[in-house]
């Protein structure tokens, strides 16, 4: 194979995966390895050629948008250090037997966010 500028690797690379190769399979074909598909089908995506890269699962969608926003995941640990003597006593209190913490902070949240939309 000879060589080709990025974009002319990119409409080949897109060709081959809309006709349903995989990146092996692509690589194969062209005699390339797997980094140079990867960068030919990121390139692919930037020039519109192939669908944006689609976001497998929650996590991934919540890491994302964590990201833009330059927030951390954190944890249910440094949520109750944040609270004063009180506010833990008192959460602590609201708590039913056999609920997990962490079910009782979905709780609020979801009547906050229905209270919120208008649907208490």
């Amino acid at each position: 194979m000879t060589n080709m500028t990025k974009i002319e690797g990119a409409k080949l690379v897109a060709e081959l995966r809309l006709k349903g190769m995989n990146n092996i399979q692509i690589g194969e074909t062209l005699d390339r390895n797997r980094n140079w598909v990867g960068t030919r089908i990121t390139k692919a995506r930037e020039l519109g050629l192939l669908p944006p890269k689609p976001i497998m699962n929650r996590h991934d969608q919540v890491t994302l948008i964590l990201k833009e926003k330059d927030c951390e995941r954190g944890s249910i640990k440094q949520a109750l250090s944040g609270l004063s003597d009180d506010e833990l006593l008192w959460l602590l209190n609201q708590l039913p037997r056999g609920m997990s913490l962490a079910e009782l902070l979905t709780a609020f949240v979801r009547d906050a966010y229905a209270e919120e939309m208008g649907n208490e």
